[in-house]
């Protein structure tokens, strides 16, 4: 019984959480420095970055993001050992409209970046009301514009509501958009109310109006161009291809649109947000969304068929604190992207720096055969088990073992018979 009592010190010291729902991140900063606007390149506060928002994160943990306001490009974080190098991998700080490669190519204020499975990228230009694709070519990146416009060779900022092939598409502000697994573009088009396909034809793209009526906002859940909304922000998708986008107005929502055979089926899964911006999915299909008004990142988690929405980072106050939960502070974040292994990228637009969030270890306790069980979820990443006989201001951490590896299933080490008066702890190496 003392060393059942023991253990459960130790659940009492780490705080964490009780179950998948409530797990806890931990918050750091990974690049750029707080308020320091900048172009730089660099590795971690080295960096500068105007205002960092959609992202996305490729198999090699790579992520992309939008460096939108000041800078209106196109950048790359790389991670090195603990570091992270921050390159510019197309556009510059010019404002205007210019396909070509790297810095050659020109962008007025993008919004967001999505991946396809062959690592092209498509980035939403806001300003230029179109929708352009980045092709990898070796170190390069070509850019070219394949929905919205103009003419060929003029200037892309031509808005409007039309649907149509290639630059006879209109849209009004681009903000976001997703990729689907056959390469289907989907895009919040903010001020048409509405949400877009782009499909590719040969060497074509094809928009069409798949939710919502463009010029027409409003609050209603429906099937198509029943269906209102008031400025779709952030869009994602989960692994059954059901569509979440972000309503960020007046609505403060997130919906859900699920096909239903060439139909999209609208329908409000949570409220209660304050202009939520980017939204991202992991590999269990919870959702994460940038809650940019209320300075927090929130994920929400299916049960059944409600949603259970918590507050895994910030406490409604604007900051630049890092820490762990709702010590953690944001400034406007509006960037949010998770990696295969549940790390959480949060794109801090107003303090102008990127954000790690780690996911800690979900502990729990019991008893086996008169032994402590300690055991946590399904994560990815590797701990060691260390131990201290008092918690006084000069107490040690003594190893006890050294590699508690994670795998795809349930993880769980036994405590020590001597526990008696004695404190553990799972560290990440």
């Amino acid at each position: 019984m003392k060393s059942f009592l023991s253990a459960l010190l130790l659940f009492a010291f780490f705080n964490q959480i009780d179950n998948a729902r409530a797990q806890a991140y931990s918050f750091s900063t990974i690049a750029g420095a707080v308020g320091m606007s900048g172009t730089a390149d660099g590795t971690n506060a080295a960096a500068r970055l105007s205002f960092p928002t959609g992202m996305a994160v490729d198999t090699n943990g790579n992520v992309y993001f939008a460096d939108r306001s000041g800078n209106s490009a196109i950048r790359k974080m790389t991670r090195d050992g603990t570091n992270w190098i921050v390159t510019t991998i197309a556009g510059s700080s010019a404002f205007g409209f210019r396909d070509g490669t790297n810095s050659g190519a020109i962008f007025n204020t993008p919004g967001g970046v999505a991946l396809d499975k062959a690592g092209n990228l498509y980035v939403a230009d806001v300003n230029n009301h179109c929708i352009r694709k980045m092709v990898p070519d070796g170190t390069n990146w070509i850019v070219t514009t394949i929905a919205g416009g103009g003419t060929a060779g003029g200037y892309v900022g031509l808005q409007g509501a039309a649907d149509g092939t290639n630059r006879s598409a209109r849209f009004f502000q681009p903000v976001r958009v997703a990729v689907d697994s056959e390469t289907n573009i989907y895009v919040a088009d903010y001020l048409n109310n509405a949400v877009r396909k782009v499909v590719p034809d040969g060497t074509n793209w094809v928009t069409t109006t798949i939710a919502g009526v463009m010029g027409s906002g409003g609050n209603v859940d429906a099937t198509n161009n029943s269906a209102r909304f008031r400025a779709p922000n952030g869009t994602a998708f989960d692994s059954a291809g059901n569509l979440y986008v972000s309503d960020a107005g007046s609505n403060n929502t997130l919906r859900k649109l699920t096909p239903d055979g060439t139909n999209w089926v609208v329908t409000t899964i949570a409220t209660g947000f304050s202009t939520p911006a980017c939204v991202a999915i992991d590999r269990f299909d919870n959702i994460f969304v940038a809650d940019v008004s209320n300075h927090r990142i929130k994920k929400l988690t299916s049960t059944g068929t409600d949603w259970i929405v918590t507050s895994i980072g910030g406490n409604g106050i604007s900051g630049s604190a890092d820490g762990v939960g709702s010590a953690a502070q944001f400034n406007r974040p509006d960037g949010v992207a998770v990696d295969a292994a549940g790390n959480v990228y949060v794109g801090d637009s107003v303090n102008r720096t990127m954000r790690l969030g780690k996911p800690l270890p979900a502990l729990q306790l019991s008893l086996a055969n008169g032994q402590t069980i300690l055991s946590w979820g399904i994560w990815p990443t590797n701990f060691v088990l260390e131990s201290t006989g008092d918690f006084s201001p000069t107490h040690v951490w003594s190893l006890v073992n050294a590699h508690v590896e994670t795998t795809n299933q349930q993880n769980s080490v036994t405590l020590p018979t001597q526990t008696e008066n004695s404190f553990f702890r799972l560290k990440q190496f």
